[in-house]
């Protein structure tokens, strides 16, 4: 689909306002990224970005699949709750509307397969019933890429500490394991006076 989320359309990594250390260390790690995007793409290696709201994971996830789009890649963006949806709308789909069945069953297999790279962006707000039927179909999601060589991009609110109670050990350690994990720190830049 090669998309950006439009909001960052317009965006670049100058834009990119530091104001904590933890986004020094997340530039540099972004910039060095983009400098071997292509060994990335080859080893299926991607980035997680982990902290409070507003603090700029989306905006640097967004600027890496930017850079790799006009690197000649293929791109996706999806929030984790969307994606999740597609997968429910396919099992209403299934019942009575076999077109959109197949439309939204192409959108998954892209979004696992066929795109280079795909930032799930928001890991956690996704619903999360008691059959954790939802955490099974991320984790699902990342592992088949990851099994590929296919590079994957995730940005969440939760903590370490939390995304191990919300998905099992196994999912952190898949994070940590096919991506360099990076915690940003600092005040919600939605809410600066100064913005």
């Amino acid at each position: 689909m090669n998309k950006l989320f439009p909001r960052y359309a317009g965006k670049t990594l100058d834009d990119f306002q530091v104001t904590d250390p933890s986004h020094e260390v997340a530039l540099r790690e972004v910039k060095t990224y983009m400098g071997a995007v292509r060994e990335a793409r080859a080893a299926g290696h991607g980035l997680t970005f982990l902290g409070q709201a507003g603090v700029g994971k989306t905006y640097l996830a967004e600027m890496v699949l930017k850079y790799a789009q006009e690197e000649g890649f293929s791109i996706e963006s999806i929030a984790a709750a969307t994606y999740i949806d597609l997968h429910y709308d396919q099992m209403v789909y299934s019942k009575h509307d076999e077109d959109e069945e197949y439309r939204t069953h192409q959108h998954i297999q892209r979004i696992q397969s066929q795109t280079d790279f795909v930032l799930f962006d928001d890991v956690g707000r996704e619903h999360s019933g008691q059959s954790e039927w939802s955490n099974h179909i991320l984790f699902n999601a990342l592992r088949f890429r990851s099994d590929r060589c296919l590079p994957f991009l995730v940005t969440s609110n939760l903590t370490p500490t939390a995304l191990n109670e919300r998905y099992t050990e196994g999912f952190l350690s898949l994070l940590r394991e096919v991506t360099t994990v990076l915690i940003i720190e600092g005040e919600d830049f939605r809410c600066r006076k100064d913005s």
